[in-house]
């Protein structure tokens, strides 16, 4: 009976020992953590200056982005007199112009020489058709070459890689513009100048540029093993690529698609030079300017004209802004 008094006794500050030294390891901890977010938070007087001025500059430069696109919008509903006599401010309600937009719609079009020498007017709905194809087409195969020969560089090893890489840096740092007169003589032998349905196809097959590295790097960041799994379970290499490593980057592939869509609904240049009769809706917005069309003359229906074309690629930004500017990030194996 007394031994076990004692070791109740003995056992009871040993209890306390331990205790004790938990709750100073979990004190100890919290103070720690304490700690570094008041080092993180702390800010120098320079530095917090200097963030301020950056917020200061990107706030100036953003608000006079929106400001640009309020006083197109308010310039598309004014007419002449209202638009010379008060170019900053709303429209009044009752001489807001309406009809500019209808004129818009009615007299764009782009007038083009046909390969017999008569000339035509291209109006609304074929600059449309041709906008629509040369934007997807376009679109789709300038993420989905370099995807491809991203995904070969990266996961097959062979001295050849960095000769490919070596060729896409160069091309993008040095400038090759000047090719421009050799491209258009390759595509005129070929029979490709000018052809829209397969000379978009084969002029947009090509992978050097900004996007073969963003897909090489998408694809190195996905572990080998998935593919060595496959490949056991006698999958083949096209059946890795397109059922396995394809949807592991489609959150990339799919932000580049995107913002593909909308540079190529916006390029008028491709058409202009490649496509000199297939022209498209932002190649008639450029040539608004030098219209001798009356009704183009007036500034608030120019302005309307690129409203109206300016409207399908902000909505395709504003439904898709998530998927745009959302956190890319890949699954893992369990070890």
């Amino acid at each position: 009976m007394q031994e076990d008094v004692q070791n109740q006794v003995v056992e009871q500050p040993a209890a306390d020992s331990i205790y004790a030294s938990e709750h100073a390891h979990e004190y100890s901890a919290k103070e720690i953590l304490k700690h570094s977010k008041h080092i993180r938070n702390k800010r120098s007087p320079i530095f917090t200056v200097f963030w301020v001025i950056v917020f200061v500059l990107v706030s100036a430069w953003v608000i006079t982005l929106l400001y640009s696109l309020f006083w197109m919008v308010a310039g598309s509903l004014k007419d002449n007199y209202d638009f010379y006599f008060n170019k900053f401010g709303f429209p009044e309600f009752k001489m807001i112009a309406w009809d500019n937009y209808s004129k818009a719609f009615n007299n764009l079009y782009v007038t083009v020489t046909v390969s017999s020498g008569d000339r035509r007017n291209i109006y609304f709905e074929e600059l449309l058709f041709n906008t629509l194809y040369i934007t997807l087409v376009s679109a789709f195969l300038s993420v989905f070459i370099p995807a491809i020969m991203g995904y070969v560089a990266a996961k097959y090893k062979f001295w050849f890689n960095k000769v490919i890489n070596f060729i896409v840096v160069f091309s993008i740092v040095v400038p090759i513009g000047n090719a421009l007169s050799s491209m258009l003589q390759v595509l005129q032998v070929t029979g490709l100048y000018d052809n829209m349905i397969l000379g978009t196809i084969i002029m947009r097959c090509g992978f050097i540029g900004t996007n073969y590295l963003f897909m090489i790097s998408a694809f190195k960041g996905i572990s080998d093993d998935y593919m060595d799994a496959a490949f056991i379970d006698g999958a083949g290499h096209f059946r890795v690529l397109f059922l396995i490593m394809f949807p592991m980057i489609k959150n990339v592939f799919m932000m580049f698609f995107l913002l593909q869509l909308i540079a190529w609904w916006n390029t008028w240049d491709f058409t202009y030079i490649y496509m000199p009769t297939h022209p498209n809706l932002a190649q008639a917005v450029y040539n608004v300017q030098f219209s001798l069309e009356p009704a183009l003359q007036s500034k608030p229906v120019q302005l309307a004209v690129c409203i109206f074309v300016l409207v399908p690629a902000f909505v395709l930004f504003i439904c898709f802004r998530d998927s745009i500017m959302q956190q890319v990030s890949f699954g893992g194996l369990k070890g």
